[in-house]
This record gives structure tokens, sequence and C-alpha cells, in this order.
């Protein structure tokens, strides 16, 4: 009996033996691990590479030391042996024991956590059976746990439960401040500013009386001050928003502005604020600089928008030079078409020294500019004038010249009245000598005189399609220039005329120098009749084909004659016979009867005579073109 009491407590002291050495190998890759984890988290080193968890040290209260025992060496007693057993703890994994928890998740800052040993794990468990008190495994230095919603002493999620500012919160770092909400509705005013007011109105009333503003500007060269708050900029703005994200946590920051004055600039934070602001043609150039500047695209459509339906004589050069400095093509080029039909009354207006010379070379070089040479000369010196002051030169002639440089050349000096050029351009000297006399020269007959960098050529009296660049289809007497002067030669009509298509020519010479513009025409004998005609003009010296204009013509029997014009005016020198030729192809027309050979008209002495190209019967005394259309030069 006894033999087989001591062969179980034998077996039963191996079973403890060989799970108490089990567990001690797990517990100490256990420790081994979070040891190691800690140590190249906190960048520090508790042992020495060699030394194992189970060799490690821990001081006895009386100062002595006291390794921890192997399991060979502990007391084999059946009391030790149970005490051993409810202090480990067996996984049922033996190959991947319960992981430790991820203590990175909780911990932002904590010292590292000391592993308690087999022999304080023992301690312990001897002291909450018996009695006796023994020391926590989490030593001082050690930090507890945290959950992801705790905060550290100075984080702006924490908060003193005093409501005070955190005394331990490190210097730079923000406290939390715990306000107090009013507890009854007596310590609100009946009458507060927000009362009734809509979010614009609210927002209106804020930067009128600038309350809480937490930025402020500087602006235009008097700098004065102008307050504004930060979230209502970042919302709208995208440089704003660049400029002052940097700096959200100062409770006041200083923007320069000196490129904006300081009304323009409050027209702008109305805007920016409300959504609306009184744009008119004074403020819109400058709303939309400052539109470019704080990329306002919103403010900018508006602008343009605005510039677009308010277009006319006075403006349009305001406009022009605004789209021309965004690169706003489509409005730039309805302002040169707008220029273009209107170009005697838009260069006549103050605006028109304001623009660049890259607008100004745009309008006068076209041949689609509907004004007189004298306008466009007088319109460019004021020009000139204007620019030698922003470079601040002295205006003279000389200066003038030099600023002008080639838009000289595009005033079609040429093609002036003779009179104008002799008494208001020669005497001066914008053109040098030799220019002026080349011009004098070409007045009177020797055209190859002239240099080549004049322009000889007419502008078109009649808009044109800019985008097609097409000769116009039909030419009315409502675009008439008002210095246009008709020769007639027939002073009544008899009859009708037939037009089947054969041509009515007349011959003349002049007895001084003109600018033909066109013919008169007579219209249907009756009813309505639209006629397809054609108008040459033939230097009966050289025999050559000088202009050809093919158009059509709308006629009422009402009136009887219609004043028609080339495309392109040309130059008649003095004592030299041209011809004129219409093919006319409809019903018949009004008959001119009874014409006068020798005509005057304003001091210029005309001289009719048949011609050999008219092949439908008219000559000098009858038939169709009544009158001659003319400018003087001389």
């Amino acid at each position: 009996m006894r033999d087989r009491d001591k062969r179980r407590t034998s077996g039963f002291g191996s079973i403890l033996a060989f799970t108490y050495c089990l567990n001690w190998s797990r517990l100490t890759k256990v420790t081994s691990q979070s040891r190691q984890l800690q140590t190249e988290r906190n960048n520090k080193t508790r042992a020495n590479s060699n030394q194992t968890t189970g060799n490690r040290a821990e001081e006895n209260p009386n100062g002595r030391s006291a390794s921890i025992r192997s399991p060979a060496a502990i007391s084999r007693t059946p009391s030790a042996d149970r005490r051993l057993l409810r202090t480990l703890t067996v996984s049922p994994n033996v190959d991947n024991p319960t992981p430790e928890p991820d203590i990175n998740n909780f911990v932002r800052k904590s010292q590292p956590v000391k592993q308690q040993s087999l022999h304080t794990q023992s301690r312990r468990s001897q002291g909450q059976h018996t009695g006796t008190p023994v020391e926590s495994a989490v030593t001082p230095r050690q930090s507890r746990l945290r959950t992801p919603t705790e905060s550290y002493v100075g984080s702006p999620n924490r908060t003193p439960d005093d409501g005070s500012a955190d005394e331990g919160s490190k210097p730079g770092r923000t406290s939390r401040v715990v306000i107090t909400l009013p507890a009854t509705d007596n310590e609100i005013r009946a009458d507060a500013w927000q009362s009734g007011k809509t979010l614009v109105e609210s927002n209106s009333y804020m930067l009128k009386y600038e309350v809480a503003c937490d930025v402020t500007f500087t602006v235009g060269e008097s700098r004065e001050e102008i307050r504004a708050h930060k979230y209502m900029l970042l919302a709208r703005s995208p440089v704003l928003f660049k400029s002052l994200i940097k700096h959200m946590e100062k409770p006041d920051v200083r923007i320069d502005v000196p490129d904006i004055k300081p009304h323009n600039f409050r027209e702008l934070l109305q805007y920016v604020y409300t959504d609306v602001f009184d744009i008119h043609s004074d403020n819109a150039p400058f709303m939309l600089y400052a539109a470019r500047k704080f990329q306002l695209k919103g403010l900018s459509s508006l602008c343009f928008q605005f510039l677009d339906a308010e277009m006319h004589d006075e403006t349009v050069c305001k406009i022009m030079e605004q789209a021309h400095i965004y690169n706003e093509n489509g409005l730039y080029e309805k302002c040169v078409r707008y220029i273009y039909t209107n170009g005697n009354a838009v260069l006549a207006k103050p605006s028109f020294a304001e623009l660049c010379s890259e607008c100004v070379e745009r309008i006068i070089k076209s041949d689609d500019l509907r004004a007189s040479e004298q306008a466009v000369f007088e319109a460019c010196v004021i020009w000139a004038n204007a620019e030698c002051r922003r470079q601040k030169k002295q205006a003279t002639d000389e200066t003038r010249r030099k600023v002008l440089g080639k838009l000289l050349y595009y005033v079609r000096f040429p093609v002036m009245d003779v009179t104008y050029f002799t008494q208001k351009v020669s005497l001066g000297q914008l053109l040098s000598h030799d220019e002026t006399l080349s011009i004098f020269q070409f007045f009177h007959g020797e055209e190859n005189q002239l240099p080549h960098r004049f322009i000889r050529q007419e502008r078109n009296q009649f808009p044109r399609n800019v985008t097609e660049n097409a000769e116009p289809l039909m030419l009315s007497t409502t675009s008439r220039n008002p210095s246009v002067i008709s020769a007639t030669r027939f002073p009544g009509t008899d009859g009708q005329w037939k037009q089947n298509g054969p041509p009515d020519a007349i011959s003349f010479t002049v007895s001084q120098p003109i600018v033909l513009y066109g013919v008169e025409i007579y219209g249907a004998a009756s009813g309505k009749e639209t006629y397809a005609l054609q108008i040459l003009v033939y230097d009966d010296i050289t025999r050559e084909e000088i202009r050809k204009n093919d158009a059509s013509l709308f006629t009422n029997s009402i009136k009887d004659k219609y004043e028609v014009y080339l495309a392109r005016p040309l130059r008649i020198p003095p004592r030299r016979v041209f011809t004129v030729v219409v093919i006319m192809k409809g019903t018949p027309t009004h008959k001119g009867v009874d014409g006068e050979r020798t005509l005057i008209v304003d001091g210029v002495t005309f001289e009719f005579t048949d011609s050999n190209r008219s092949s439908n019967g008219t000559d000098a005394s009858v038939g169709q073109i009544p009158g001659i259309l003319f400018n003087k030069t001389q």
C-alpha cells in the first residue's frame, strides 16, 4: 500500500515538474517578446543582449540579491506544487500563446513596462491567499494603458476638472477653455443685432461694424486699415486661403494690398460676404482687376457681363483695354467690331488715349475702320501726348514721332484731304521733309515717288463681315459719309430705261484731285425691284480696270435715285479721263434726260463725255448714271 502511494506521489510530482517547466519556457518566451517590442519603441535597452530572462536578478528588501531559482531547485512539496499551479496560466495553444494587447493604439507616451518575474508572481499569489500584502507589479515609472479618447497634460483635448488652464501644460500648447452658456433668456437682450437677420444680413453687419474680426488689410497708397474675418476669406478666395491657412492661430494678421483703392476694396469685401455689390461703369474695370487678383471667378463673370451690356462710345475703349489685359478674347473682338463700325465717334473720345499701343495698332491699321484719316490722325496725336506723359517725356513732335513708331504710318496720309494735310500736317515735324514732299507729289499724280511704308489705299466705307472678311452684299444710302458730295448731271427724268444686261457707261475728267466714293443709280420706274448690279472703273489712259464691285440694290418707285458706293474709294487725279461702267439686270428704271456736259460742284469742274464702253445707250445727255459721289482733296 505504501509502495503504491509512493508511486502515485512520484507520478503526480513528475506531472507537476513537466507542467512547471513547460509553463516556465512559455512565460519566458512571452516576456522576452514583450520586452523586445518595448525596447524598440522607446529606444532603451533594459538588459544585456547575452542575458536571458530566467537569469534576471531582483533585489531583496534587505539589500541582498537573490536570483530566480530554476524548476529543479524549487522545493518539492505537495502544498508548494498546488500554489504553483494556481499562479500559472496555461494557454490551450502551445505554439501560439495568447498575444499581448497592441499598446501602440492606446499609449502615446509610456515608460517601458517591467515584466513580473516568476518569483514575484508566486509571492503575489501567496499574498492573495494568506492575507500578506504584496507590492504591485506595476512600478511608478510604468504608464497605465489609456483609451483612445484619453488625453495627456497640455493636449487641446484635455479639459481640467476645474475649468481652468492646466498648470502642468507645457509652454506653447493650447489649453481648452470651458465656457458656460447663459442659463436664462434674461441674460440675453431681446434687441440683439442677430435677431431677425438673414445669413447675408448678419455677414454684412459683422463686416460693417467689424464684429470679432481677426485679419487686417492695409489698402492703397494711404494704407487705410480695413478689418475682416479669416473664415469668410478662406471660404471665398483660393489666394487668401493659401496665405491665411498658415496663420490661423494668430489673433490678428495683417495683409498689404497697395494696388487697390480702399473704396474698391470695400466693395470687393461686400461681394465676398454677401455675393452682391453695386457695379457700374466707373468701378467695373477695377473690380475686374481685384477679382482676378484674388481669383473670384464669380465676380469676374459678373463684371464682364456688365461690360458687355454697357458698351457704348464712351466706354468701349476702357472695356477693350481690360479685355486685352485679362485675355477675354470674345469681349475683345466685340469691342473691335464696335469701334470699326463707329470709328469717327470713338476716336474722338478721351478714353482712346488710355489704350495700349497694341490696341491702338489693332484699330488704326484695319481697312474696316469707318473713320476719316483726319480723325485717325488727330486721335493718334492725342494718344501720343498721353503716352509722353506716361513716359514722363516732354510732348514735342520729335518725342511724339518716337512714341508713335510704326503707328504713324498706319495713318493714311496719301488719301487725306489735301487742304487738311497742307494746313495741319505738313507744317509740323511728325513727318520728315522728304516724306512730306513725296506725299505732295502723290497728290499731283506722281504715285511712284511715294515710299512703300505709306498706305495709299482708302479704308472701306461700309462694314464687312469681320469673321469671313467678305465684301458687302448690299450698299445702301444710310451709310453715306457726311463729307461725300453728289455731282448730278441730269436735272430730271422722263420715261423708262431698259435694263437687260448690256453696260451703261460715262467718261469724265476733273479740274482738281478728288476721291471717288461711288455713283448714283436710277431705281425701278414702277413697283419694287432688287437689282443685281456690277460697277467697274477704268483708267482710259492705261486702259486698266482699277475697281470692280458686285452688289445687290433694293429699289422702290417712290424714290428715283439711289447711292451705290465702291467697297474702296478711289483717288482721281486732275485732267485724266476715267470711265464708270454699270451693268444691271431687272425691270426698267427711270431715264435721265437733258444731261449737262460741264458741271461745277464745290469748286470742282466735271466734264462728262460719251464712252465707247456704253452699249445700252447711256451718253452725256441721256440714260443711266445720273451722278458722281466724291469728296474733294484740295
